[in-house]
């Protein structure tokens, strides 16, 4: 915060600084994607903010910061600064989803250096970073290969044995590091590419068949114009997620450097992100969302406790489904360079980040927790929340005007996996980025209409979007809150096989019998439902549960 001079009035600043020059991103990959964004100049930029401040100032309600006080702001920050990108490109499965220009923003350096008692990683040698296989054909281009090597399975097996896990969650873990044990290192010359999942400016993901072992990944490829100085850093740094093995974050198998590009190997979701999740299901029910949310926050928890670390970028296209009923974190910043290489290239138009961290203020978890509150109404609604909906008869483009109808209608489409419709609200187009983290930083967060959800999600999306971050329930008291304990069933299990007392949200007092074996609301049911079908390697069709 900042006095402006002359006025005397309070102003937030946004902590932003404009390069040189403007870079188009590639087509977006999804020809099924609602819209296609251009690019923006920085002029274009500039005139936005120009514009935005004199509209603010004519009101006399202005906080938003100028441009040059924005530039000037850079230089009054501690400590070092990591650029971050500020939107919906670059989950595993969606590296880009739209046209997009280069923001540089410094802020405070990334929580991998907050690290509360750093976990001793399994570094590999020189020999093992740079070693090579023996002779093969081509091994030559190959020369500069660098891998986070073979995974310690003794180091696994105790994290697992510690761990609040049920029989199948444990059964596939272990099987997950079986698996990491017979691959070894990696190599390129090990994979066949089977189909493309998405292509932008950080690169194409593919779906990928390890050929020695068969196994089916999805192997991510960016290319960095870097020092190997900076690769050796980065696969160092990338060797943390050897020791991350919860059921609520996606398997890594590991990374290697190869002809310029770096390859990310990773477990496949069949379901994919749950902004592709969202194109075929309109909205989610609630009950489906509470479910997701209780996988969500223990994947959070996970990488705080075990990790030392926070997300930095939940959004839906950092969620990953499968049709077992699997939910799994993906993207959180472990690697400070490797976000450094990338936000040079990134930023797109939408942003899930907390007030304080647009102002450069500390950080800490609980900017995850707004995140979080801004990815739950986008996934309850279908829509990005930003603009809020101030208006609410906008939401009877896809709700009922009668709470009762609505409430029954979520147990439903959860039931049965119904597609619902999305909230259709006029639009003029997506946001100038000044616009909107200025908006962001100083207009209400967004709030769900009483009519359509129930007093508990009202209630937990209310306590996630408060503006002090000091007012944020903690995940742990996130776990706690009634709308994740009834509806979210409470069960650690990454497809919550518990009953659920999700009937709850009609408010009639009802519980589900608990002595059914079959939990009426499950995610992977669902989403065989509403998800289009898979055609496996033979030909055949994967769609049910």
């Amino acid at each position: 915060m900042s006095t402006s001079s002359g006025s005397g009035s309070r102003r937030n600043r946004l902590n932003l600084t404009l390069p040189s020059s403007a870079i188009q991103s590639s087509d977006n990959y999804s020809t099924t994607h609602k819209k296609s964004e251009e690019p923006v100049t920085n002029a274009e930029l500039n005139k936005s903010s120009d514009s935005l401040q004199e509209s603010l100032q004519r009101n006399g309600t202005s906080k938003a910061a100028s441009l040059s006080d924005k530039l000037d702001d850079n230089n009054n920050l501690t400590n070092s600064s990591q650029p971050v990108k500020t939107s919906q490109q670059t989950s595993i499965y969606r590296p880009s989803a739209h046209h997009s220009h280069p923001v540089h923003r410094r802020i405070p350096p990334p929580l991998t250096d907050l690290r509360l008692s750093p976990k001793k990683t399994h570094t590999p040698s020189n020999d093992n970073l740079f070693g090579s296989r023996g002779d093969r054909n081509n091994e030559h281009r190959y020369s500069n290969r660098i891998s986070t090597g073979p995974v310690d399975v003794a180091e696994v097996l105790k994290q697992l044995a510690i761990q609040d896990l049920d029989d199948n969650q444990r059964r596939r873990l272990s099987a997950f590091v079986a698996d990491k044990q017979k691959i070894g290192e990696l190599h390129p010359e090990d994979f066949e590419k089977l189909n493309e999942l998405g292509k932008g400016n950080g690169g194409v993901v593919s779906r990928v068949r390890h050929t020695t072992t068969g196994l089916i990944m999805a192997k991510k490829n960016i290319h960095l114009e870097i020092k190997p100085i900076v690769k050796t850093q980065i696969i160092r740094e990338l060797q943390v997620l050897h020791d991350c093995n919860s059921p609520y974050i996606v398997g890594y198998y590991g990374a290697f450097f190869a002809d310029g590009d770096i390859s990310l190997c990773m477990e496949y979701m069949d379901g994919g992100s749950l902004d592709i999740v969202l194109l075929h299901a309109g909205r989610l029910p609630e009950p489906i969302v509470a479910k997701i949310l209780y996988s969500v926050i223990r994947g959070l928890v996970y990488l705080r406790e075990v990790l030392h670390i926070i997300h930095r970028d939940v959004k839906p296209s950092n969620i990953l489904v499968n049709r077992t009923g699997d939910v799994k974190l993906c993207d959180f910043g472990v690697s400070g360079q490797l976000i450094d290489s990338l936000a040079n290239s990134f930023v797109g138009t939408r942003s899930y980040m907390a007030p304080e961290r647009l102002t450069g203020e500390q950080y800490n978890t609980l900017s995850d927790v707004w995140s979080l509150g801004l990815s739950l109404v986008e996934l309850a609604t279908g829509r990005y929340p930003i603009p809020a909906i101030e208006d609410e008869k906008v939401y009877l483009s896809a709700f009922s005007s009668q709470r009762d109808v609505n409430l029954e209608q979520h147990l439903e489409a959860a039931k049965e996996g119904k597609p619902l419709p999305a909230v259709n609200s006029p639009s003029s187009g997506p946001m100038a980025i000044f616009e909107l983290l200025s908006y962001i930083v100083d207009q209400p967060p967004p709030r769900l209409p009483k009519f359509c959800f129930s007093d508990d999600f009202i209630d937990l999306v209310d306590s996630c979007l408060r503006r002090p971050a000091s007012d944020r329930p903690s995940l742990e008291n996130l776990l706690k809150h009634r709308f994740v304990v009834t509806a979210a069933g409470a069960c650690p299990s990454g497809n919550v096989q518990r009953q659920s007392t999700v009937i709850d949200i009609r408010q009639t007092g009802g519980i589900v019998d608990s002595n059914q074996c079959e939990d009426p609301i499950n995610i992977g049911r669902y989403l065989s439902s509403v998800l289009p079908s898979v055609t496996n390697d033979d030909g055949s069709n994967q769609n049910s549960f």
